[in-house]
């Protein structure tokens, strides 16, 4: 008797077990079909998330009655902006007005649309998908961003050591713009992908405005439309101020023993051109630029002051056995030279508070930005 019970004890622990295991399988299949990138909940998302999206179009596409009702017929983009805005039951947060044909709205953050507007005065409006993540796009890659244009300047001679005040017009420029930083310590900054135009720096007085001329040049090509700021290619991009010493005596003795001051320098046009070279975009083709650093080479015939300047051989300017690129140097025997260079400016633009609408980051399909 007691060997039967046993027996028949054993059969039921197996049996129990068994089934402990296929209901926690059948409980696993249960979960996935709830919860697994084709499951019921998961589809039931989509579904409800189609169904809010064509709710969008419907009351997007009815919004053109009312326009061209008023308007002869015609549903022109301003027209239908300005009534939508007080009379969509959903937020448009965002409008991006490309030009008189094109503009990208985004509905309640999430939603992007593209609207077009037809030769015969109707308004296509086509779903874009959702906006892009800013913090996606990598350096180098291509922005649409359209600087401030028809803004004629003058920089003086007083800013420059040159013998004439030179002139620049904002439209000029007709160059792209290319993504030099996206991090958490620089930001998003964009960098003209050609000179903007070209600039003439002569002797001491040019040597000491470098910085502040090139960054006043800059100033003028950011687009106000978007929070941020603009500088000069080699000028500080995290907001720290150049503490390269000033050319203040010519006297050469003066000048050797305070060297280290002389020498101390700047590292912001380091590292704006360890950027350009991870990114192939230093050279530009047969053309020199300033970068927005200075320095001094000392040696025992003299001193130099230079400027740093990018191009076919970026470092021709350093040998440190001449003074022949200097701006202006002062040699051990007493004598002064000043000498006046002509090169090119690079504008950095700062955005912050931005949207990436659309685009992949080619040059013929730029990143499409708009302001939050």
């Amino acid at each position: 008797m007691n060997l039967r019970r046993t027996k028949e004890s054993g059969i039921t622990l197996i049996a129990l077990v068994i089934t402990i295991i296929i209901l926690i399988i059948l409980a696993g299949v249960s979960i996935n079909i709830l919860l697994g990138e084709n499951g019921i909940i998961t589809k039931a998302k989509e579904a409800k998330e189609i169904a809010k999206l064509g709710e969008i179009i419907e009351e997007l596409e009815l919004l053109k009655g009312p326009v061209a009702m008023n308007n002869l017929g015609r549903v022109e983009m301003q027209k239908y902006l300005e009534y939508a805005y007080g009379n969509f039951k959903h937020n448009i947060t965002n409008t991006k007005i490309i030009d008189e044909k094109y503009a990208y709205i985004t509905v309640d953050s999430k939603y992007l649309f593209l609207l077009e507007q037809e030769d015969n005065w109707n308004l296509l409006i086509i779903y874009k998908g959702e906006p892009k993540d800013p913090t996606a796009i990598q350096g180098g890659e291509y922005v649409s961003y359209q600087h401030r244009t028809g803004q004629s300047f003058t920089i003086t001679r007083d800013q420059t050591g040159h013998s004439e005040d030179q002139t620049f017009n904002t439209s000029d420029y007709t160059g792209s713009w290319k993504i030099l930083y996206n991090d958490d310590i620089h930001g998003l900054q964009i960098i003209s992908t050609d000179i903007v135009g070209e600039l003439t720096l002569k002797g001491k007085i040019g040597y000491n405005k470098l910085v502040p001329t090139l960054n006043t040049i800059s100033s003028y090509y950011r687009n106000t439309e978007y929070d941020g700021s603009a500088r000069s290619i080699g000028s500080s991009a995290t907001g720290e101020t150049d503490t390269t010493a000033y050319y203040t005596n010519s006297n050469y003795s003066f000048i050797a023993s305070h060297a280290s001051d002389m020498l101390a320098g700047d590292e912001f046009a380091a590292n704006d051109y360890a950027q350009l070279a991870q990114l192939g975009m230093t050279k530009l083709d047969n053309k020199y630029y300033w970068m927005a650093s200075r320095y001094v080479l000392i040696n025992e015939n003299g001193a130099g002051f230079h400027a740093g300047f990018i191009g076919e051989n970026p470092n021709k300017e350093k040998t440190s056995d001449n003074l022949n690129y200097a701006l202006t140097c002062a040699h051990a025997n007493g004598n002064v030279c000043e000498s006046d260079f002509t090169a090119g400016v690079r504008v950095v633009i700062k955005l912050e508070n931005v949207n990436i609408l659309t685009g992949d980051g080619t040059k013929d399909n730029p990143y499409i930005i708009s302001k939050k």
